[in-house]
């Protein structure tokens, strides 16, 4: 995988919740509430462990199918009270109708990206190592951002970490790959499912283990392997 697959520049911006708030003119409470409900857009990425993002342009067309913001992607309001129009419509019958416009339409597994965290886990090394190197452009631009936080791509990072020599050892992907399940609870990837396979049983049975304790699927290939 080349290194420059992502150029200077080129790092994908997504909302976070806040962003998501603002630009629907729903209060971020609100937003929470739905989430929990499972009545609002699911995230486009994921910038493990704890941050998630939003495509502007999903959003908008999203509020748009819902109902609350008007084709030129402003906020509805009521003719009658010059108030916003309520994400549901004030009735039960809205609620179903959003919860099967998400069903249908807004219901997806956001893409994973590894956060700077996670990238010194990695590579065994600081965290503040990895601000500092990308401070001084001797690192590989971030994948995405969501707010002033980035991601990087998973196996951009394992490949990196192989050209540059970062890895202290040179069996720490395949490490990584148990590990990334078992002690940080990310869900299965096909280089990660494939890495540990290829380790035997013991490794694949680990991995399917954590993967079950953590609610993630499992791979049929995978707990074939265990």
């Amino acid at each position: 995988m080349p290194l420059i697959d992502v150029a200077p520049g080129h790092t994908r911006l997504f909302l976070s919740k806040s962003g998501v708030a603002e630009r629907l003119g729903i209060s971020r409470n609100h937003i929470g509430r739905l989430i929990t409900n499972n009545l609002f857009a699911s995230p486009d990425v994921w910038v493990a462990k704890y941050l998630v993002g939003w495509d502007q342009e999903r959003i908008v067309q999203f509020g748009k199918d819902i109902g609350v913001l008007d084709d030129n992607g402003q906020r509805r309001l009521d003719p009658e009270t010059g108030k916003p129009v309520p994400i549901t419509g004030g009735s039960r019958t809205g609620t179903d109708r959003l919860r099967t416009i998400v069903k249908e339409s807004y219901s997806k597994t956001p893409a994973l990206y590894l956060g700077a965290a996670l990238i010194a886990d990695v590579y065994e090394v600081a965290q503040a190592s990895i601000y500092i190197n990308r401070s001084r452009e001797r690192f590989i631009p971030a994948d995405v951002a969501v707010d002033t936080r980035f991601g990087w791509d998973e196996e951009r990072v394992i490949e990196y970490g192989r050209q540059t020599g970062r890895f202290k050892s040179p069996d720490r992907p395949e490490k990584w790959a148990v590990e990334r399940t078992t002690i940080h609870g990310l869900p299965a990837a096909d280089w990660a499912t494939d890495t540990v396979i290829a380790q035997g049983a013991d490794a694949a049975a680990q991995v399917v283990a954590a993967l079950k304790e953590a609610g993630h699927n499992v791979p049929r290939r995978l707990a074939n392997a265990a």
